[in-house]
């Protein structure tokens, strides 16, 4: 039933016989019935956030209207849409400089005087309204993860491994933890190696890539992407000290998705192209504003020119929902009218989203990764 009623709301969105009155009010009240349908739909949280998503992004669409043709090519954005991956590390900077979030995964400022949750989280909720509204193209999905970790009496957040969802059901008002800091001693759950185990480091996981997390998340979705066999088959080239170096704000849960849709991809063309190495490279220091990951498919190219529309279906169109307001992402190829970088997500830092690129610079079919 639940999943019916979200099919019926984004219908409602994309009918164009509704006026724009109506729409708004339509609007106001799909998003309660689509947290309402949250609260109980977890195991169908997947579909009912990529509605959530189509929702926060209604009122950003200049026309008002959200085509029935992205809801049928299961696009969560408008591809007409710019994301802006700036407002994310913006957002999630609050867990680095704030005097609320950043406590919900940092150690107390004055260990003697320990802040009360109570004033802790009034705090912490004002800031995340005040990052929300600053920054309202962060990730849907990371705003609510950041919401049931800290806000919510029943949490419900989870952790991606390739398609599967691990669901990590504590956080700073759920019952458990807040009878555990009624009796601590110490206060701060990040003191407690039970709760920092549990609570503070998978969710500090998911906010940063920091700590040789970078190189864990590439070889996790090689081993879930590929099989034994294929590893017989596609040699991998990295250089695991640059991988360890990585440290930067994104929704690392959702990145790690991307990669997994990215070597997945990868696998396939591979099998039918016979192109079997692949490379990837990290820069820290790519340019002023940037840090970059490169995949980079040995000798494959594809087939059409860079006109094409990737992103309408398959997996290219997996990677942009996993990878919007994350990153910037081109694809470097030799395409069927040249050499060429095209973008298939970008901000309004990207002033070349198709240019021409030499033949010295393209290996082979390149996905190119770029984050603040």
């Amino acid at each position: 039933m639940g999943m019916n009623k979200v099919d019926f709301i984004a219908d409602l969105l994309a009918d164009k016989r509704i006026d724009l009155s109506l729409k708004e009010k339509t609007f106001e009240l799909a998003s309660k019935e689509v947290k309402g349908i949250l609260s109980i739909e977890s195991e169908n949280s997947e579909r009912i956030l990529e509605i959530e998503q189509k929702l926060s992004r209604f009122k950003y669409l200049k026309n008002n209207e959200y085509p029935n043709k992205y809801i049928s090519k299961g696009l969560t954005t408008n591809p007409n849409e710019s994301p802006k991956p700036l407002d994310t590390k913006k957002f999630l900077s609050y867990f680095r400089e704030s005097n609320g979030l950043k406590y919900l995964t940092h150690d107390f400022p004055d260990l003697a005087n320990p802040i009360p949750r109570e004033k802790l989280l009034s705090i912490a909720k004002g800031e995340f309204e005040e990052a929300k509204e600053n920054y309202p193209k962060t990730s849907v999905k990371l705003i609510r993860r950041i919401e049931e970790f800290a806000f919510k009496e029943s949490p419900k957040w989870t952790i991606r491994k390739g398609d599967r969802e691990i669901e990590n059901n504590y956080g700073w008002s759920s019952t458990d933890f807040i009878e555990w800091q009624e009796n601590a001693v110490v206060k701060h759950p990040c003191r407690s190696s039970e709760w920092n185990k549990k609570m503070i480091e998978p969710f500090k996981r998911t906010i940063e890539v920091r700590d040789g997390l970078l190189l864990e998340l590439i070889e996790e979705a090689i081993s879930l992407a590929f099989t034994k066999d294929d590893l017989e088959l596609f040699e991998f080239n990295y250089d695991k000290s640059a991988l360890l170096s990585g440290r930067f704000f994104t929704d690392v849960d959702w990145l790690g998705q991307a990669f997994y849709k990215i070597f997945c991809g990868i696998k396939d063309k591979g099998e039918k192209q016979g192109c079997f190495k692949i490379s990837i490279e990290y820069i820290d220091n790519f340019s002023d504003t940037f840090k970059s990951i490169k995949i980079i498919h040995h000798d494959s190219k594809p087939l059409s020119d860079s006109n094409f529309k990737f992103v309408d279906g398959g997996t290219f169109r997996d990677i942009r929902n996993a990878l919007w307001s994350l990153c910037n992402w081109a694809i470097e190829a030799e395409f069927t009218n040249g050499y060429r970088q095209k973008f298939l997500l970008w901000d309004s830092s990207i002033k070349e989203t198709d240019k021409e690129i030499t033949q010295n610079e393209t290996k082979g079919f390149t996905h190119l990764l770029l984050f603040y």
